[in-house]
């Protein structure tokens, strides 16, 4: 909901839902330079939820 919100959308938690498996791709030979620092962010706010 806080990342792509819509007009006239409502987004409602489902708490007994299983928990969805989240990917992040990139390149082994040539990563972004910003790649570490997403994989931080990303971590950081997908494990507190």
């Amino acid at each position: 909901a806080n990342q792509y919100p819509r007009p006239g959308i409502a987004y409602r938690p489902v708490r007994d839902a299983e928990p969805i498996a989240v990917r992040l791709a990139w390149w082994r030979d040539d990563p972004h330079p910003a790649t570490q620092a997403a994989v931080e962010l990303l971590t950081t706010l997908y494990r507190n939820g």
